[in-house]
């Protein structure tokens, strides 16, 4: 299952660049450059996915707990 969401996961970065579905066309390279920093869209693909994984248990424990 894992492996699954991971290859979902990867090809959702390689369909495009989500910051340019996110801003408008007047928003500048530095602009979007930090957007992608904050983000952590520049990070490599296996720490975004650990991350996104990392977020989902976070969540999912908070809303056992309440």
């Amino acid at each position: 299952m894992l492996v699954v969401a991971f290859v979902s996961f990867s090809l959702f970065n390689f369909v495009g660049d989500p910051i340019n579905n996110m801003v408008g066309e007047e928003t500048s390279d530095e602009e979007r450059a930090e957007l992608r920093e904050t983000l952590g869209l520049m990070d490599p693909i296996h720490v975004q996915f650990s991350d996104l994984l990392l977020m989902l248990q976070k969540e999912n424990l908070e809303f056992l707990i309440n």
